[in-house]
């Protein structure tokens, strides 16, 4: 799993797709679930049909204030999950899906996107590692 483009301006708005592999022979991909990086503001979705999407959200620490807008939450995580049998991922396929945000200012910061992958029959394939792992998070630098 990957999240596109792999760097992005910092200090900029910027679109994001999170593509997702069908690395099971015989199984297809049913829900997807994506953790939302820390610093991450005005996070939006790009509509996804065949896809049921929830977010979920948290209250910050303390609330930011960005040119006369205070933000008092952030968005923590979203999940897709098919609502057909035809919107399934399948096996030797890959899918997109689609958000923006306002990315930090902080030039060379990495965003890492622990994501779950899951799929018919059950199975869970955890996106959550280091760079080198057989499962490496999705990252996205700050140029």
């Amino acid at each position: 799993m990957t999240v596109n483009p792999n760097a992005v301006k910092a200090d900029s708005f910027a679109r994001f797709d999170i593509r997702v592999p069908n690395e099971r022979p015989a199984k297809a991909t049913t829900r997807l679930t994506v953790q939302i990086p820390a610093g991450l503001i005005f996070v939006s979705f790009q509509t996804k049909p065949g896809w049921r999407r929830t977010v979920t959200t948290e209250r910050l620490p303390k609330p930011l204030d960005l040119e006369g807008t205070k933000i008092t939450t952030r968005v923590a995580s979203v999940t897709w999950v098919a609502t057909s049998v035809a919107s399934r991922i399948k096996p030797g396929e890959f899918d997109e899906f689609g958000m923006s945000a306002l990315v930090p200012k902080r030039r060379g910061l990495q965003l890492v996107f622990p994501s779950l992958q899951g799929y018919a029959g059950g199975e869970l394939v955890r996106w959550i590692g280091a760079p080198s792992s057989d499962l490496p998070a999705p990252r996205v630098r700050l140029t």
